[in-house]
């Protein structure tokens, strides 16, 4: 079984519009550890944000953003299908 990590490397903000310290790109790593093998793989990703005031309902400086729901917004903006498909990448990784 492989335990998988997700790791925010770096958060590029920019002030924006009318809000200050706006996320706009986010530079991320997926960890997957096979703890019975003692082998760890990895996949490198980055995803950039827009940001749309008349879209927001609650804007969230980067200051106040925990790394959770960072990578909550990675994961919905990749999909799950994305998601799954880090996953298999770092997967087959291991087992070759």
């Amino acid at each position: 079984m492989i335990n998988y990590k997700w790791i925010i490397n770096e958060v590029i903000t920019s002030d924006l519009e009318d809000q200050k310290d706006v996320i706009v790109e986010v530079n991320y790593t997926v960890e997957g550890e096979d703890i019975e093998l003692g082998i760890t793989k990895s996949v490198n990703g980055y995803e950039k944000f827009m940001y749309f005031a008349h879209e927001q309902e609650v804007f969230i400086p980067f200051s106040s953003v925990e790394h959770e729901t960072i990578i909550k917004w990675i994961k919905e903006k990749i999909t799950f299908s994305g998601v799954k498909a880090i996953e298999e990448k770092i997967k087959k990784d291991v087992n070759n």
